[in-house]
């Protein structure tokens, strides 16, 4: 058994142990009388034994949640024991008189201590999940430590991805780009398989977007096209203030809410970094079934269940890693994008229909935009409309860049 699935085992004990604990310690005359499969009925009721019972059971779930988290096999071990003890002691108990366990009860209450078993025989060893840029090849990196992947030919086109993710979130529609354009997906600093800002600078989109300057003057580029998807589409707003552009393509961008961050949108990815971060290998073994991956991931995706389980595996860990997350969370909670200058460029504003993160009334003010920015809203995606729409993304990207028409 693999750290994946005692990780699920985990989360299952801890879930029957809360509900049981819970129901014990505060309400304990009515789970005394009612709870199923128990052959304590013959003996007189005692609550302080029975809150006992309860704290007793909590304590476990506890522990069991921990162990789920850590992902650690002495604690997966740990847990495993203390039920096994906990478990074979109250089954015997069940079993003597004047026990009245059914055969029922008995498989019932034997299926915890299969649990331990399986938590306490050592584990064999999943594969680590790689990062998230694992299928686009890294090409090489700027001077300042800026990876990127660069493929076609045609008039350059730059890839801008959103906070907590990498370049790899260009992967449905990279190859669809290379055909008419030479494409430059570049993971921002402190993402992927980039480093951070030099000197301790604060990750607003404006800073980033200098970092991407220089490595366009690295790279020779005067006025390329540039694509961005949320904090993405912000820095490639800061980005076109600082220099000329030939085109702006904005997927979901972040930044355009009304004064500073909507408390929604920065808990929500706050709540998904952290279960990315501290709890990976769960949400990667659940994530293989696909009514989990639309529990998890219903705010990112119009369609979470159409994700393949390895592109969950990856940017979970991609999310989970990265350095970068924190710093860019914090440094845009009091700040919305403002123009710096007028813009003559072709700008094309695109929302996915079921966006859940960025909602019409908190995060789509476009007042900051140049008047003539092409507004088109993508059915059938979310707030990642690269993965639920990639066509759809490719042409709205390629008639902003006026390589085929809309």
């Amino acid at each position: 058994m693999t750290h994946n699935w005692k990780a699920i085992l985990c989360t299952l004990l801890a879930g029957t142990g809360a509900t049981v604990g819970v129901w014990a310690a505060f309400w304990p005359e009515r789970f005394f009388t009612s709870f199923p499969l128990s052959a304590w009925a013959a003996r007189p009721y005692n609550e302080y034994l029975t809150r006992d019972f309860g704290g007793l059971t909590l304590a476990l779930a506890v522990v069991t949640a921990l162990a789920a988290l850590s992902a650690s096999e002495k604690v997966f071990r740990g847990a495993g024991a203390a039920w096994l003890t906990f478990g074979v002691l109250h089954l015997a108990w069940n079993l003597g008189p004047p026990g009245t366990l059914s055969t029922g009860g008995v498989a019932a209450l034997s299926v915890p201590l299969l649990a331990a078993l399986a938590l306490i025989i050592p584990a064999r060893a999943a594969p680590r999940p790689r990062g998230g840029t694992a299928n686009l090849a890294l090409t090489g990196r700027t001077r300042r430590g800026l990876a990127f992947t660069q493929a076609g030919v045609g008039p350059p086109l730059v890839l801008l991805h959103g906070n907590g993710s990498s370049r790899s979130s260009w992967r449905p529609v990279f190859d669809r780009l290379t055909d008419t354009h030479t494409v430059y997906a570049l993971d921002l600093p402190g993402f992927g398989d980039s480093v951070r800002l030099e000197g301790g600078l604060p990750s607003t989109p404006r800073n980033l977007a200098e970092a991407v300057a220089t490595a366009l003057d690295e790279w020779d580029l005067d006025a390329p096209h540039v694509a961005g998807h949320s904090v993405g589409g912000w820095v490639a707003l800061e980005l076109a203030g600082l220099r000329q552009v030939a085109s702006l393509t904005l997927l979901s961008p972040a930044g355009l809410w009304k004064r500073s961050q909507p408390a929604y949108c920065a808990v929500s990815l706050l709540l998904t970094w952290a279960a990315c971060r501290f709890s990976a290998r769960p949400i990667s073994a659940l994530a293989r079934w696909a009514w989990v991956r639309r529990l998890l991931f219903w705010q990112l995706f119009a369609h979470p269940e159409k994700l393949t389980h390895e592109d969950v595996i990856r940017d979970v860990a991609t999310m989970g890693r990265c350095p970068g997350f924190l710093p860019t969370l914090w440094a845009v909670r009091n700040i919305r994008y403002r123009a710096a200058r007028d813009m003559t460029a072709p700008v094309t504003l695109a929302f996915g229909a079921s966006d859940r993160l960025l909602l019409t009334r908190q995060s789509r003010f476009t007042d900051q935009l140049p008047p003539h920015t092409r507004h088109v809203l993508v059915p059938g995606a979310g707030h990642v409309p690269m993965s639920d729409a990639p066509e759809l993304v490719s042409r709205t990207i390629l008639a902003t860049t006026g390589t085929v028409t809309s």
